[in-house]
């Protein structure tokens, strides 16, 4: 974040103070939401999975069987729309990666 920040600072946008905060908080807000999925990805991928067909649901457990377990239940739509949240966020990294190379 620091190195991109610091790039942003170079550019010729850097020389209007408004250009930069804006940039700082556009890049603020897209680590907001890669951190949120970070975050969900991690528990998805870290996770025990089960299905519950009479409640339609996907169940996903975070936590170690001899622990504290937190239990998540998923409907294959929601699944799908963090699968093209997911997607979204790396079309929008490819974007920024071609509009701002570092």
């Amino acid at each position: 974040m620091r190195d991109a920040m610091c790039a942003l600072a170079q550019t010729p946008a850097a020389r209007h103070p408004r250009s930069l905060e804006s940039g700082r908080r556009f890049l603020r807000r897209k680590v907001a939401n890669v951190h949120a999925a970070r975050v969900q990805r991690n528990q998805m991928v870290h996770g025990r999975w089960g299905i519950e067909a009479h409640r339609h649901k996907v169940v996903n457990v975070i936590g170690l069987p001899s622990g504290t377990q937190q239990s998540i239940d998923y409907t294959l739509a929601e699944l799908t729309a963090f699968n093209e949240e997911l997607r979204a966020l790396e079309r929008e990294l490819a974007r920024l990666r071609e509009n701002w190379p570092l």
